[in-house]
């Protein structure tokens, strides 16, 4: 077998299966806690509301009022979201 097959193959470390279940459970509570706090104090301080401040983003503007900006956030979110539903989901590109 060669060196890097048997790189492939080996047991996944505990520390870092520790590390990443732990940092999924503080990146999922840091943000949806402040988040429901937003929700149900004051909806103007979700994550929403502030990307579309950053933006200058209007309800119901016309698509073609967007910047470049818009563009490129909107392309960036839709391929990060099509590989970590195809990573996660189904489990290629790995």
């Amino acid at each position: 077998m060669s060196r890097l097959a048997a790189l492939r193959d080996a047991a996944p470390n505990h520390a870092f299966t520790v590390y990443w279940k732990w940092w999924a459970v503080l990146a999922f509570s840091s943000f949806i806690v402040p988040e429901l706090w937003a929700l149900f104090t004051n909806w103007q301080n979700t994550l929403s509301a502030n990307v579309w401040r950053m933006e200058d983003f209007l309800p119901g503007q016309p698509v073609w009022r967007w910047t470049a900006v818009h563009f490129l956030f909107i392309g960036m979110l839709l391929v990060l979201f099509m590989w970590l539903i195809g990573h996660f989901g189904w489990g290629i590109w790995r």
